[in-house]
């Protein structure tokens, strides 16, 4: 395999994937969509080519993408099902999806994803499906991310439900490492990859964890689903950040854990994934 294409690597887990890349001395085109390339361009390797990609510019993307030896796509599944007409029948391919697709496979959004799963699988028989836990590690995953900001603000971190669910999220860099040896050592046939991290947790436990990583004064309070569902609605109706979706709230009972056949597990602790968190949020209200 001599030339790797990632798209959207100007985002944290992509620009992890094309440094892992690089570090194996692979020749590599990393694209961003919009303005967003200023961490790409802190990287200095002769090996590397930064292009501008949007997977919406039909002759453009098909001409990349045919290009390569494999591709990482890292925008969700959804986004990209329609480029997996443009490779090679002999390109290695790599798609993200999400563990939620088994855990809620009714939601609008978990549906969508399982049908352009079956797409890519008959489209591009060889690429890899990767269904993610939560994953997090970096200002602004939306996730893990969103939450300790809140705990920092607020000096609380609100537990839904019961907290007796059992989480597993995975830090963005594991992910980044599993899908790239998904790329140059998966089968070369139609996978799915479910990926979590190497700790399960009650959600509980993870709001302890959060509270912990912080380093501030805070408490965990729990807080009834009844009550906690129309404040979330009336939160996000005026625009203010929730420390998690209406989405998330409904599976607040739900295990989120790896499920499938074919199971990959990271190697960051929570502890540690969430000192980095933590170290990064805090370097980006520096500035730094």
């Amino acid at each position: 395999m001599k030339n790797i294409l990632v798209v959207g690597a100007a985002k944290p887990l992509g620009l992890e994937i094309v440094k892992r890349l690089l570090a194996k001395g692979f020749s590599v085109v990393a694209t961003y969509r919009h303005s967003d390339s200023a961490r790409l361009l802190e990287l200095t390797d002769d090996n590397l080519k930064i292009e501008q990609l949007d997977l919406n510019d039909g002759t453009a993307a098909e001409a990349m993408i045919a290009r390569a030896d494999g591709v990482i796509f890292t925008p969700i599944l959804t986004v990209c099902e329609k480029s997996a007409k443009s490779l090679r029948k002999d390109a290695r391919a790599i798609f993200l999806s999400s563990n939620n697709v088994t855990i809620d496979p009714e939601a609008p959004v978990y549906a969508a994803l399982l049908q352009a799963e079956r797409g890519i699988s008959q489209i591009a028989p060889q690429a890899t499906i990767l269904r993610p836990t939560m994953i997090y590690g970096y200002p602004g995953d939306g996730n893990l991310s969103r939450l300790m900001t809140f705990v920092k603000r607020f000096r609380f971190s609100p537990i839904f439900g019961s907290g007796e669910a059992l989480q597993q999220p995975v830090f963005y860099r594991d992910l980044a490492g599993v899908a790239v040896d998904a790329l140059l050592n998966g089968h070369r046939k139609s996978e799915l990859v479910a990926v979590g991290g190497p700790d399960a947790v009650s959600l509980k436990q993870l709001h302890l964890e959060v509270v912990k990583a912080t380093c501030v004064r805070a408490i965990a309070i729990g807080a009834p689903l009844s009550l906690v569902r129309p404040a979330v609605r009336a939160i996000e109706k005026i625009g203010v950040n929730a420390p998690l979706s209406t989405a998330q709230i409904a599976r607040a009972e739900t295990d989120k854990i790896p499920i499938g056949a074919v199971v990959q597990l990271g190697s960051t602790t929570l502890e540690n994934g969430l000192k980095s968190l933590a170290a990064s949020l805090d370097a980006t209200e520096r500035g730094a």
